[in-house]
């Protein structure tokens, strides 16, 4: 009976870390380690687009920080990600209210597949330039040679601060998940054998 037991805690305990372990893994494009040199750029001119190495197979998400400057309520941003031969992955347009101020927002759209590796580029363009009215997006001044930002058709010192969000299973997090179960099965026999 004991075994028995133990054996559907064991496979109770993988079923639901198989679900557990289904996360939201970021990626941060930027560095995480230097945020007291984040600065707002000001509102979108012209367009900023930031090259940026892809870890992930897939993207199921940006997670982009804007502030806003002004009335913002009418504006709108476009969004492209493209590729290192110019084709279009994504396209987008987004209300600007809809962008957290001073917050990270996630901005969801269908999985882009075979992106492990890959060279890609974030475009953001305002639709109706204002400069008192508007999103400013936010770089970091820490810089790495292979991902050029450019503001208005400027190439620039720093990295936009934005992540890439895949939904996959993670390892990691199962592994852990079932060493914590493990762990507090075996701290209560332990304790039930040290009472008993």
């Amino acid at each position: 009976m004991k075994k028995i037991s133990i054996l559907i805690i064991g496979a109770l305990t993988i079923i639901v870390g198989l679900f557990y372990a289904n996360i939201d893994k970021k990626t941060y494009i930027y560095d995480r380690n230097n945020e007291e040199n984040n600065v707002a750029i000001g509102t979108v001119e012209e367009e900023i687009s930031q090259e940026f190495s892809v870890k992930e197979d897939t993207i199921n998400a940006l997670a982009i920080k804007g502030q806003y400057i002004g009335d913002v309520t009418n504006k709108e941003l476009e969004l492209q990600l493209v590729d290192e031969d110019n084709n279009v992955l994504l396209e987008k347009t987004i209300k600007e209210s809809e962008l957290a101020n001073n917050k990270f927002t996630e901005v969801p759209f269908d999985v882009i597949k075979d992106t492990a590796n890959k060279k890609l580029t974030l475009v953001l363009r305002s639709i109706d330039f204002d400069k008192n009215n508007g999103i400013s997006f936010v770089k970091n001044s820490a810089s790495t040679p292979e991902m050029k930002l450019n503001i208005n058709d400027e190439d620039t010192d720093g990295t936009l601060v934005f992540k890439t969000i895949t939904h996959r299973f993670d390892v990691e997090t199962f592994v852990i998940f079932v060493l914590f179960i493990l762990y507090i099965f075996v701290f209560i026999r332990v304790l039930y054998r040290l009472f008993k």
